[in-house]
């Protein structure tokens, strides 16, 4: 989907006892630290030290959010690690973290949402609310790109029409991915017929939404689903130049094969070693 921001290093993890959250944590609704409304209200001494021994990092290292949260109340809420290595800046309760595909599961809820207001079905074809995917048919259904089997290519295996690298240090917006993924004239398999992850799928379920919905999909989840839950610090990123406050960096083990395999792919070559590199993030 176009990028959710929240926005890490590491990542934010909620443990919900009763309830889900993945807003950053507000001064409002989270435990002021040492305050107890009543015996019980917030984790105990050593409930905490517990905790803090579980996700401390390594100095000088990209860390968590962490919240845990009981009878729809915050019980615990914290930072560890830090949200920007080069500027040493701590990661706290408001942090913003670029949450990447676990924002798939909100673009399945707009989506659902449209089910329940009997605008769309599972079962329509793609093709009647995108016409540019009707070289496929109708057998290519809503159902299959929700359910990951559409049989569509990924717009990664596809080059860029500039010949730049899918990689997010080369700006791309997701109309230039789906233009690229939908090239071929032939999909992968018959929908329904096997899975495969594509993020395409879910691109081009943003953009049902916004067909349906005649507004942006970012307008759509604030005022369907950010603003009813009470997500107010919650937003889709869909403009790399905003300016989003409390932002973490995102980083990835310098020593790690695969991080160094995929950057060498995108013509980047970082120096091998100790450390972390920064992964910086334009979509």
């Amino acid at each position: 989907m176009r990028r959710f921001y929240q926005s890490p290093a590491f990542g934010v993890l909620l443990v919900a006892l009763a309830g889900v959250c993945v807003c950053p944590i507000s001064a409002q609704t989270a435990p002021p630290s040492g305050k107890q409304e009543h015996p019980g209200a917030w984790l105990n001494s050593v409930q905490e030290s517990a905790l803090n021994r579980l996700f401390s990092p390594p100095a000088n290292s990209p860390g968590y959010a962490v919240a845990l949260i009981k009878d729809n109340r915050f019980v615990f809420a914290k930072g560890y690690g830090l949200a920007n290595l080069d500027d040493g800046i701590p990661i706290t309760r408001m942090t913003s973290f670029h949450l990447a595909s676990l924002s798939k599961q909100f673009t399945a809820a707009a989506i659902a949402l449209l089910i329940l207001d009997h605008k769309i079905a599972l079962s329509d074809p793609v093709a009647k609310y995108l016409p540019e995917v009707s070289k496929y048919g109708n057998r290519l259904r809503i159902e299959h790109l929700v359910y990951m089997s559409s049989g569509l290519h990924e717009y990664t295996d596809e080059p860029r029409k500039n010949g730049a690298p899918w990689m997010t240090f080369y700006y791309f917006t997701r109309d230039e991915a789906i233009a690229a993924a939908l090239k071929p004239d032939q999909l992968e398999f018959a929908p329904g017929t096997k899975w495969a992850y594509r993020n395409i799928n879910y691109m081009l379920l943003t953009r049902i939404v916004e067909v349906v919905s005649h507004e942006s999909f970012g307008t759509f989840m604030h005022g369907r689903v950010f603003v009813p839950l009470g997500m107010l610090h919650s937003q889709i990123n869909d403009d790399s130049t905003e300016v989003i406050p409390h932002r973490a960096t995102g980083y990835a083990l310098r020593s790690d094969p695969r991080v160094l395999e995929e950057f060498a792919q995108a013509g980047v070559v970082i120096k091998p070693g100790d450390g972390w590199a920064r992964l910086y993030n334009s979509r």
